[in-house]
């Protein structure tokens, strides 16, 4: 349990629901489904795309330019990097503290 060893642990949730990098539309936010965002690789393959451009291109737009900063700054500072960039630390199951992607707001706790 990384909690009771002391090491930092922070949490996200993944609500994006983007059709054009999705294989198929009704998939919605599925483990993986960040990973075009993360590398910014959303708007490459367009012959995989369901919908394109998105009709919440710029929600995408923002979550993957959020998702890449919160990247940067673990790697560049570890686990300062995120605090600083508001990212709460992951305390414990009541506190509840995570990260959301893809919704109205681009990244909040």
């Amino acid at each position: 349990n990384r909690l009771l060893a002391s090491v930092p642990v922070f949490r996200y949730v993944y609500f994006g629901n983007f059709t054009d990098v999705s294989p198929l539309p009704f998939l919605g936010a599925y483990h993986g489904a960040e990973l075009p965002l993360i590398f910014g690789t959303y708007d490459i393959f367009p012959e995989t795309s369901t919908q394109s451009p998105p009709a919440d291109e710029k929600l995408e737009v923002a979550t993957s330019h959020a998702i890449q900063d919160d990247w940067v700054a673990i790697a560049a500072n570890g686990a300062t990097g995120l605090e600083k960039r508001g990212w709460p630390l992951y305390a414990s199951v009541e506190d509840g503290l995570i990260r959301i992607y893809g919704v109205a707001a681009t990244a909040g706790d």
